[in-house]
């Protein structure tokens, strides 16, 4: 198998989706313990293999679908790039080593990457045939993702989990999801339903108002959590506005690049909502690693 064809079926650039597993670090003021690192690394590398075969997997199944899509059928397995013994090899070499190097690292986190991968393969069966509960099956794959970090902070003193932090991760996977339908609507039109069978059911509107309703509730969330943050005061308000101009941003994205919203690596290449990702980040380092906050909530 090429190189070309091995990263395609891995789809590495849908990788970014794992650094969840860093929130637990970052927001349980363990950023800079050092001897966190190699597992919270591991992990994340045992992450991005069970991802990898989820994705393999899910390509096996969609081949045939893939092979007449104006864009999937440049993936591996409908290209030629990749033939299915060579596929079904990875996947069993993938799930080997994820799952044992996982019961090795910590037992918690296998059991989380075994809910990542029944719940892609449930997803894959079953779910994916139903309006509505495809939405929530592959979102709750963000919960699992974030529940790993936590996981690896066995033994180490750290804020009780927020169940606002958790949900907000939850609805901000259902709105990319409801952003990603309504760019493949939009995008092939008339054939949506030849490629995701789901998309004959799924109105514009209707994912219109999905979307709106995600939006608000992912904003409610994230304000509720800075509000009540288990870290002892409400530092994070001052991230809000970001926040919002963020999810305004994808907003955009969703009515006016349908193409950037179906594959959701190329949200980044819009360079506003990076700049503000990256605005968030640095303020959220600011404000939970620096005396800085003193000023500003004495």
């Amino acid at each position: 198998m090429a190189i070309d064809g091995l990263l395609g079926l891995l789809r590495v650039r849908q990788w970014y989706k794992n650094l969840l597993i860093f929130l637990g670090l970052v927001f349980s003021f363990n950023l800079t313990n050092f001897d966190l690192y190699p597992p919270f690394i591991t992990g994340y590398v045992l992450l991005c293999l069970v991802s990898g075969a989820n994705y393999a997997i899910n390509d096996i199944v969609d081949r045939d679908k893939d092979a007449s899509h104006p864009e999937k059928k440049n993936r591996p397995l409908p290209s030629g790039r990749a033939s299915l013994n060579e596929a079904y090899g990875l996947i069993a070499v993938l799930l080997v080593v994820s799952f044992v190097g996982g019961y090795y690292l910590n037992t918690k986190f296998a059991i989380l990457l075994g809910l990542l991968f029944l719940t892609s393969q449930f997803y894959n069966l079953v779910a994916r045939k139903v309006v509505v509960l495809d939405l929530i099956v592959i979102s709750s794959n963000y919960i699992w993702r974030a529940l790993t970090g936590i996981a690896l902070l066995k033994g180490i003193p750290h804020p009780p989990v927020s169940l606002w932090f958790i949900f907000g991760v939850f609805f901000v996977a259902l709105l990319l999801a409801a952003g990603k339908r309504r760019g493949e609507h939009a995008f092939l039109g008339d054939r949506a339903g030849e490629f995701r069978g789901t998309l004959q059911s799924y109105s514009p509107a209707m994912l219109d108002n999905l979307i709106n309703v995600f939006s608000a509730i992912t904003i409610l969330f994230y304000t509720m959590y800075c509000v009540n943050a288990p870290i002892g005061d409400s530092r994070l308000m001052v991230t809000i506005p970001v926040v919002v101009f963020i999810i305004g941003r994808y907003l955009y994205i969703v009515y006016n690049k349908n193409q950037n919203v179906m594959d959701s690596s190329r949200l980044l290449d819009d360079r506003p909502l990076l700049l503000g990702v990256a605005l968030w980040i640095f303020t959220v380092m600011i404000l939970l690693y620096t005396p800085l906050y003193a000023s500003v909530f004495p």
